[in-house]
């Protein structure tokens, strides 16, 4: 079986690993926060609007429910906050093929 994605937890950091294309949705993130560590991720909260994060940006969730997760490219984040125990974060990794939703991709940007 292929993992789907890589982590790992230290402190109150969870480090996730996305190849390009690959999701993964969390489970009510609130009073999360997020960091892009490398590539480019495309957030989208219940409720809200979509984000664009770069390397070096953090976000942090301000409602409930679930946000959703993409990789524009291969990318390295971090999840934290006010958990004191990361691994303790609803994580459920889905496989997703994106180039339909992505404007840059449609424009040849990507490749």
């Amino acid at each position: 079986m292929i993992p789907i994605l890589q982590g790992r937890a230290t402190a109150r950091w969870l480090h996730l690993e996305l190849e390009r294309r690959e999701m993964l949705v969390l489970a009510d993130a609130r009073g999360q926060t997020l960091e892009c560590r490398q590539g480019e991720l495309w957030l989208t909260e219940a409720g809200g609007g979509d984000t664009i994060l770069r390397a070096g940006e953090r976000y942090g969730v301000e409602t409930a429910g679930c946000l959703v997760i993409s990789a524009c490219q291969d990318s390295r984040l971090a999840v934290g906050g006010t958990a004191d125990d990361p691994a303790a974060l609803s994580l459920m990794p889905v496989r997703g093929f994106l180039a339909a939703l992505l404007p840059w991709e449609l424009q040849g940007h990507g490749r």
